[in-house]
């Protein structure tokens, strides 16, 4: 039996989600171009093939049991079996989209002269503000 979820995201650029995935403190591997590596289920179900096996969050392992996946239309999708990782897949997901969408955000202003000012987090950490200055 196989707990296996797959998660579509609007994210489609893997710099930053590598990104995200090391400043949320996490271990993984990436494959080798033109190659995936399999995930690892946690009761008799079927691997998946992913782009980038995530090994541990926060610490913890998570035994190889949540990758990434580059779709047909160059999205990216979370795959995983969460069964007794310990980690929420709902809060999981969030958190990488909302950290990989704010590198790139600030990349891309920092690229057009804006500095980051202020950061705001809401108290259910499901949201960020995000302020940014320019001087001219």
């Amino acid at each position: 039996m196989s707990h296996r979820t797959e998660l579509k995201t609007k994210l489609d650029n893997k710099k930053y989600i590598l990104d995200a995935l090391t400043q949320m403190g996490c271990e993984f591997k990436e494959a080798e171009k033109g190659k995936t590596l399999k995930t690892e289920s946690q009761f008799n179900g079927v691997p998946a093939d992913v782009d980038v096996l995530i090994s541990k969050v926060n610490g913890k392992n998570i035994k190889n049991s949540v990758g990434i996946k580059e779709q047909t239309d160059g999205t990216f999708s979370i795959v995983g079996d969460y069964w007794q990782t310990g980690i929420n897949q709902n809060e999981f997901t969030s958190q990488i989209q909302m950290t990989s969408k704010k590198l790139e955000t600030s990349d891309r202003l920092s690229e057009m002269g804006f500095d980051l000012s202020e950061e705001l987090a809401a108290s259910d950490k499901q949201e960020v503000k995000l302020v940014y200055k320019r001087y001219i």
